[in-house]
């Protein structure tokens, strides 16, 4: 089986020799349109991000408060990046992070100490993975940027002139002026 061969391939040189695992799911990357984690470098400090890949390393510690949360290394075919996983998506995702499956990890991009890491806000398994909230299959990525602008022109008011205000409420003079 390819998988078991990658597998072995991984763990006895440290490397994939034959192939990539993530390599079946490049579709699915560009569907989700995921951002490759050798691009990561240009991303902006609180950048959204989408990642598709696997996690190669796991560490589980407990907060203060006496909640799980862990550090994992998310490796795709283009590189690796260090997660933040705090205690509410860890608690969600702990069983998708402690397996070898692929995974979709939605969050933003931060600056440590360490160096550059993403702050996981949700991970789900690969299958049934939707596209980013927000953006709407098959259409261009700046579609709905340009169709809100129309909508902003339509509802323009420079379009009908200027609109008299009326009045839709009343109370005696006495009580106070309007005006």
């Amino acid at each position: 089986e390819p998988d078991q061969r990658l597998a072995y391939e991984k763990e006895v040189l440290g490397l994939y020799l034959s192939g990539h695992p993530l390599a079946r799911f490049r579709e699915e990357a560009d569907r989700l349109r995921a951002t490759p984690l050798g691009d990561l470098g240009q991303k902006a400090v609180g950048a959204r991000l989408t990642l598709l890949g696997q996690v190669t390393a796991l560490k589980e510690i407990p907060t203060k408060s006496g909640e799980r949360m862990a550090f994992a290394t998310l490796e795709d075919m283009s590189g690796s990046v260090e997660l933040t996983v705090f205690p509410a998506p860890f608690k969600a995702a702990a069983g998708l992070l402690r397996s070898r499956e692929p995974i979709v990890v939605r969050g933003r991009m931060d600056e440590t100490d360490k160096g550059r890491v993403v702050l996981a806000e949700e991970i789900r398994p690969l299958e049934g993975a939707g596209p980013h909230p927000g953006i709407s299959p098959g259409y261009p990525a700046g579609h709905l940027v340009a169709r809100r602008r129309r909508w902003r022109h339509a509802a323009s008011p420079s379009l009908w002139g200027r609109t008299p205000a009326v009045r839709s409420a009343s109370r005696p003079r006495s009580a106070g002026s309007w005006d």
